[in-house]
C-alpha cells in the first residue's frame, strides 16, 4: 500500500482495514482505492481478503480480490506482495 501512495499511477488510498486471529485462523481485510486507468481524475474501490490457517508445520492462505470494475496492475501486486 505504501509503494502505491507513492506512485502517481496509482494514487492509492487505505479507506479500511480489519482483521481478526483464533488460535490458528487468520483473517485480514483491506478496503482501498486506486486511481482509475479508464476515466481520468477517479478512483475505483477495491477489497482485498486474506484467510488462512497459520501453524509452525504448514500455512494455508486464501487471497481474494473483489473490485466492480478498472481491475489495474495495483492489484496484481497487492495479491503478490501480500504472498511474499
Amino acid at each position: 500500500m505504501d509503494k502505491g501512495k507513492k506512485n502517481k499511477k496509482y494514487e492509492t488510498r487505505m479507506i479500511n482495514n480489519d482483521s481478526y486471529f483464533n488460535d490458528d485462523a487468520v483473517s485480514y481485510l483491506l478496503d482501498y482505492s486506486v486511481k482509475s486507468s479508464k476515466v481520468e481524475g477517479t478512483n475505483c474501490k477495491g477489497t482485498c481478503y486474506i484467510r488462512g490457517h497459520k501453524s509452525d508445520t504448514v500455512d494455508s492462505f486464501k487471497f481474494v480480490i473483489e473490485k466492480n470494475n478498472d481491475f489495474s496492475d495495483f492489484d496484481a501486486e497487492l495479491i503478490l506482495n501480500a504472498y511474499e
